[in-house]
């Protein structure tokens, strides 16, 4: 059980004491103490803030209150009460998830990257897929990192997930762990987060472009921050063209990502994860940026529309996302190619053909002997 306590009331700086006790088998036993106070800009001598729902915002991971818009100083008094209608947490239901992920479907919420750490549930997967489709954004989950390398693929079959909005990885790894101690097992998708959150901080020669077509992989950017490194296990291994087909990224002796592939099934260029993060950011840049066109006639509709198409894809040609096209003779020497036209009286539509960059996935070497 637990309960607060507000104390040591202040008068003169308009602070009192905020505590946090858990009660075990009748022993009370302090857990979190603040020194708070109710008025928003209310700075402490450290010249950090000293209202209270910013303080537990910011060094509490327990703990949250809120302070009423017209409380008032004379208002605060001594309190000592137990918490009630709560409990001390369980495992939530697979609905409890897909409406907590829900929550995403919202445009007031801001993100680039989803994902999915420690969740197996494959209905809550399946669900946040749809989420991530819907918001254009990638989502990376973990394929149970306990499972050996031919029990994750089956599973990875089971799931039956697909989308090229969405990145498997799997970790059958233990590394030391630097809060409780000992060896500890977790799945890698948080890594592949920071992976890509590297590639979008790479500078790319143009200020405005982020690097989403930098690969999230490969010693530079997929490097996993881990000590200790074990295998879980000695059997249950396969071969690298079977993970390649179910579409499921390894780590190479748990230090680095392997590979890039989304979970897409078709051999087209929507399998690699680059591909999807430029299709992504080229869509939300314009979005965003064809706001201004919204509600203008005509003329000045298809004007405004094609100076931002053009000025977005030519960014990108000098930043290296676009290359010219590797079938000229299909699709020209331009890499890129903007059609806009007016569907209805209300509506236009902004097709964008380009020729994304590579990726050096595989690199062959083919000795040849002279004479």
């Amino acid at each position: 059980h637990r309960r607060v306590e507000i104390t040591a009331l202040d008068d003169v700086d308009q602070r009192f004491t905020l505590a946090f006790y858990e009660d075990h088998y009748g022993q009370s036993r302090l857990v979190e103490s603040y020194q708070v106070g109710i008025d928003t800009d209310d700075i402490d001598d450290q010249g950090l803030s000293a209202y209270a729902p910013t303080v537990l915002e910011e060094r509490s991971s327990r703990f949250r209150c809120q302070v009423a818009y017209n409380a008032r100083w004379a208002d605060v008094m001594p309190l000592s009460g137990a918490f009630t209608g709560g409990n001390n947490g369980e495992s939530p239901t697979t609905q409890q998830w897909i409406e907590a992920w829900s929550r995403l479907k919202s445009d007031d919420v801001a993100f680039d990257l989803l994902f999915a750490a420690g969740q197996y549930d494959t209905a809550v997967l399946a669900h946040a897929i749809e989420i991530a489709e819907g918001r254009l954004t990638q989502l990376k989950l973990d394929v149970p990192p306990y499972l050996t390398e031919s029990a994750a693929l089956k599973w990875l079959e089971d799931a039956n997930l697909e989308s090229y909005q969405a990145q498997a990885i799997h970790y059958p790894y233990k590394a030391n762990d630097e809060w409780y101690g000992g060896k500890s097992l977790w799945g890698a998708s948080g890594a592949l987060v920071a992976a890509k959150a590297r590639c979008y901080a790479t500078p790319t020669g143009h200020g405005a472009v982020s690097g989403a077509h930098y690969t999230a992989a490969g010693e530079s950017r997929g490097l996993i921050n881990r000590r200790g490194i074990e295998p879980l296990h000695s059997t249950g291994f396969v071969l690298p063209d079977e993970r390649v087909e179910a579409r499921m990224n390894p780590v190479d002796k748990g230090k680095f990502i392997n590979d890039c592939l989304n979970l897409w099934p078709k051999n087209n260029y929507l399998r690699f994860e680059h591909v999807v993060a430029v299709l992504n950011a080229i869509s939300h840049e314009f979005i965003q940026a064809a706001s201004v066109a919204k509600f203008e006639p005509d003329g000045l509709t298809l004007s405004l529309l094609t100076t931002l198409a053009n000025d977005i894809c030519q960014r990108r040609v000098d930043a290296g996302a676009f290359v010219n096209p590797r079938n000229p003779e299909r699709d020209g020497e331009n890499p890129f190619r903007i059609d806009i036209k007016q569907l209805e009286i209300d509506l236009w539509q902004v097709e964008v053909s380009f020729a994304p960059t590579g990726v050096a996935r595989r690199i062959a070497l083919q000795p040849k002997l002279m004479r």
